[in-house]
């Protein structure tokens, strides 16, 4: 195996102890992380690219496309679970605000007995 070969595979070996451990922070609901996770991703294809011995010789070409099929259905994994995630975020965020909408139609109190919302009482008198 060539120097070039080598670091080929060093770096696949790092894409995926990477995206290993943004599985683990998405699964943990750690989004705390995963700005640095996204960089240093980024900075390994950068060097893949860079190093462009992919396909040195068939030998090396077979091994680093079988890494990379693998790496790529972990980095699809990864994107589906995130994408899930920013949808029911979005939902949640959706949700809570028109629970909030009718608290303040209806009058809701909270838990120290203060209004939670303001009610327009002229609305419900002329109703009645």
């Amino acid at each position: 195996m060539t120097d070039k070969s080598k670091t080929v595979v060093t770096l696949l070996s790092e894409l995926d102890d990477i995206l290993y451990k943004e599985r683990q922070a998405l699964q943990k609901y750690s989004f705390d992380n995963l700005t640095e996770i996204t960089e240093r991703k980024t900075a390994i294809l950068s060097q893949l690219e860079a190093a462009n011995a992919l396909f040195e010789n068939p030998r090396s070409a077979r091994t680093a496309t079988a890494a990379l099929r693998s790496i790529q259905a972990s980095a699809g994994d990864n994107m589906k679970k995130l994408r899930s995630f920013i949808i029911g975020a979005q939902r949640a965020q959706r949700s809570i605000a028109a629970v909030a909408k009718r608290e303040r139609a209806v009058g809701a109190y909270g838990a120290d007995g203060a209004p939670l919302g303001n009610i327009d009482r002229s609305s419900v008198a002329s109703s009645a």
